[in-house]
């Protein structure tokens, strides 16, 4: 890539809140991009360490084809449903197309919302980050991290949001992922379990650090670094409307005796393989659709902190 290619690509801060708002626009007018992904060759997942209370990294920006051409972008949202034996991409809530699990969901009477919960799409991120703690196979190197929406994308967001606009040290956290002007995220964790599921590392409150290396000194990423980062859109594969059909036809039903998916160390504590779960055929109605939740996890998610809670570590 030559140099005026490259300032073209950085010539502007990588600005995560107005990704927020692009996207926001985006899946309101139903345009998305594709789904479940496979790994770029040669990147590790980075999953938080079940002992930590904390964790401290650099989201990378890079580069995506958009509506708009290529962008810099600090991460990719897409939308699954995870009913089945793998996890497939939401053609309604992704492209705005004709979904049968979706239509399966709206077809339930009233009263079953525990099971439109387990049939509606949910919201995940994909992330570059260089951990800066805790796993030293991973610290220092380029890593992905995967994370539904309401575990960190939307703690995330609500951070920035609600910065000190004139605090000089809070008013410039929108550009969190730009390589020169960004700053080192750091998240509170504590572990969680939900009925019939694995233990998996929640996300309590995110905040923003400035980058600080080991010796003390500030630093700074680079526009190269960032350059060569496989574009995470591209790494999905999407199921037509009859194959997805077929494979949720083919679902049997979860049954009280099941066990839950052993907990899996490649994968993290939400392995991609899960219990498959559809509901009994019904007539097709049309009924009052259940309120939609907002986690995937809890019923009532938890406030999103503006200040920091209590925690054993003095530098949060």
């Amino acid at each position: 890539m030559n140099k005026q290619e490259q300032n073209r690509r950085w010539s502007k801060p990588v600005n995560a809140e107005a990704r927020m708002e692009a996207e926001k626009r985006q899946e309101s007018s139903n345009r998305g991009f594709k789904g479940v992904y496979t790994m770029p060759e040669g990147y590790k997942k980075y999953i938080f360490s079940k002992d930590a209370t904390s964790a401290k990294f650099d989201i990378l920006p890079f580069i995506m084809e958009t509506e708009n051409g290529p962008e810099a972008v600090p991460h990719f949202s897409y939308h699954i449903h995870n009913n089945m034996e793998t996890w497939v991409i939401c053609l309604e809530a992704q492209f705005g197309k004709p979904c049968p699990i979706c239509e399966a969901a709206r077809a339930l009477p009233r009263g079953e919302a525990e099971q439109w919960k387990k049939l509606r799409a949910q919201k995940r991120q994909l992330y570059y980050v260089i951990p800066r703690d805790g796993n030293p196979e991973l610290k220092g190197k380029v890593a992905i991290l995967e994370q539904a929406d309401y575990s960190f994308g939307s703690k995330l967001e609500t951070r920035v949001r609600e910065r000190d606009k004139t605090d000089p040290s809070e008013k410039n956290w929108h550009l969190y992922a730009d390589p020169l002007k960004g700053y080192t995220v750091k998240v509170l964790l504590k572990e969680k379990q939900l009925a019939g599921r694995n233990p998996y590392m929640a996300v309590e409150q995110v905040d923003f650090k400035t980058r600080i290396g080991d010796d003390g000194k500030p630093y700074q990423l680079t526009y190269e670094m960032c350059d060569v980062l496989p574009d995470l859109s591209k790494t999905f594969t999407v199921l037509s409307y009859d194959e997805l059909k077929k494979m949720f036809d083919a679902t049997p039903e979860k049954t009280d005796e099941e066990e839950p998916a052993p907990f899996d160390p490649a994968n993290g504590y939400n392995p991609i393989v899960k219990t498959a779960s559809k509901p009994a055929t019904r007539p097709p109605v049309e009924p009052e659709e259940p309120p939609m939740a907002e986690s995937e996890d809890d019923d009532e998610p938890p406030s999103a902190y503006s200040t920091p809670v209590e925690s054993d570590d003095d530098e949060w």
